[in-house]
C-alpha cells in the first residue's frame, strides 16, 4: 500500500514538473534579454531568426533597424550585416534584395572596399556577370578598377566585363562611315571636335576633318561579340571586354576611298601622329611596339587620354602600357 502511494506520489510530482516545464517553454521569450522592444521588429526577429542567431544580436547588441529590413531575403545572413551596411552606405542605387544577393555572390573573393569601387564604376549587371562567370574569353584577366581613368589599362589581362557606358554621346558633327552619328563618352566629345577643326584647317584640302572619317567609335560588349565571332586573330581583334572601344574615348579612322591598310601612308595619319598629343590623343598600338602592345600596330586606332598625358607619352616615345608597368 505504501509502495503504491509512493509511486503515485511521485508520478504526480513527475507528472507535474512536466507540465510546468511546458507551460513554461510555451511562455518562454527567447527575446527577453533583448533590449529593443519595438513589437513589429521583435515579431519579424522571433519568426525569422534562430536560437543561435538571437544569441548573436543580443550578445552585440544589434539594433532592429540594421537588419529587420533584410529579414525574408534569400540568403541574407545576420553574420554579414556589417557587410550589407557597407554597400548600403556607398552605393544609393541598390535595393535591400540586391545588397544582400551582391554582398553573399562577392565577399569570398573581394573585400567590400573593391565591391563597393566596382559598384561605383560599373552597372549592378555587369559585376554580377563577372563574379558569377568571370571572362568567358580570358578566364584569367581580372576586372579593370576604374574604367573612369582616362588611361586605365585594357588589354588581354584586364576586362570591361559587359560595363555599359552611362557618358554616351551622340556626336553628329563629326564624319562617320554610317549613316549613324559616332558614339562616344562625354568627356571626349570636346577633344575630338577640336581636332577635326584643327586637321581641317591645317591640311587646308577642302574636306570635312581633313578628310576623317570615324570607322568605330565606342562599341557596347554585345557589339565587340559579333565582332570577334568573325574574326578570332586576337592580334586583329579584340576579345569581348578587351576593347578600348568599350570606354568611349577610342576611335578608329579612315580616309574615303583608301583602304584600312593603306591609312599609314595619308597625310591625314602623319598629322595624327604629329599632332594627336596636342588634343590629348595617343596611338595606343604603334609600329615597333608589337612586343610590348601584344597586338599587331593599329595606325587607324587613337584614343583620348588628356593632354598632359598624351604629351609626356608622346614626347618620351612610350606607348600606354610602358608607361603604366614601368
Amino acid at each position: 500500500m505504501m509502495k503504491t502511494k509512493r509511486f503515485l506520489f511521485v508520478s504526480s510530482v513527475v507528472l507535474l514538473a512536466v507540465v510546468c516545464i511546458g507551460i513554461m517553454n510555451l511562455q518562454y521569450d527567447r527575446l527577453s534579454r533583448y533590449p529593443y522592444q519595438d513589437p513589429e521588429a521583435r515579431a519579424l526577429i522571433d519568426e525569422y531568426l534562430t536560437n543561435d542567431e538571437i544569441s548573436y544580436i543580443i550578445e552585440y547588441s544589434i539594433a532592429p533597424s540594421e537588419f529587420t529590413h533584410y529579414l525574408g531575403i534569400p540568403d541574407f545572413s545576420i553574420y554579414h550585416i556589417s557587410l550589407y551596411q557597407r554597400v548600403r552606405d556607398s552605393i544609393w542605387y541598390l535595393n535591400d534584395d540586391n545588397i544582400v544577393y551582391i554582398v553573399e555572390l562577392a565577399r569570398e573573393k573581394m573585400s567590400m572596399d573593391q565591391l563597393v569601387d566596382y559598384l561605383l564604376n560599373y552597372d549592378f549587371d555587369s559585376v554580377v556577370r563577372y563574379l558569377k562567370e568571370g571572362d568567358s574569353y580570358l578566364s584569367s584577366s581580372v576586372l579593370v578598377e576604374n574604367p573612369y581613368d582616362l588611361d586605365a589599362i585594357v588589354d588581354d589581362q584586364h576586362t570591361l566585363s559587359s560595363r555599359i557606358l552611362f557618358s554616351a554621346i551622340a556626336i553628329a558633327s563629326l564624319p562617320s562611315t554610317t549613316s549613324d552619328p559616332v558614339i562616344a563618352s562625354d568627356v571626349v566629345v570636346e577633344p575630338i571636335k577640336a581636332m577635326c577643326i584643327a586637321i581641317e584647317s591645317e591640311l587646308d584640302n577642302g574636306k570635312t576633318c581633313g578628310g576623317l572619317m570615324v570607322q568605330a567609335g565606342y562599341l557596347t560588349y554585345d557589339q565587340q561579340v559579333e565582332l570577334y565571332e568573325n574574326d578570332h586573330n586576337a592580334l586583329e581583334s579584340d576579345a569581348p571586354g578587351h576593347s578600348e572601344h568599350q570606354l568611349g574615348t577610342a576611335f578608329d579612322f579612315v580616309v574615303k576611298d583608301t583602304d584600312q591598310s593603306q591609312f599609314v601612308d595619308t597625310v591625314q595619319y602623319q598629322w595624327l601622329s604629329e599632332n594627336a598629343h596636342r588634343f590629348g590623343f595617343i596611338q595606343t598600338y604603334p609600329e615597333g611596339k608589337e612586343n610590348i602592345t601584344q597586338k599587331q600596330a593599329r595606325p587607324w586606332h587613337w584614343r583620348y587620354v588628356g593632354y598632359e598625358k598624351a604629351a609626356d607619352l608622346y614626347f618620351n616615345q612610350l606607348t600606354l602600357f610602358e608607361a603604366a608597368y614601368e
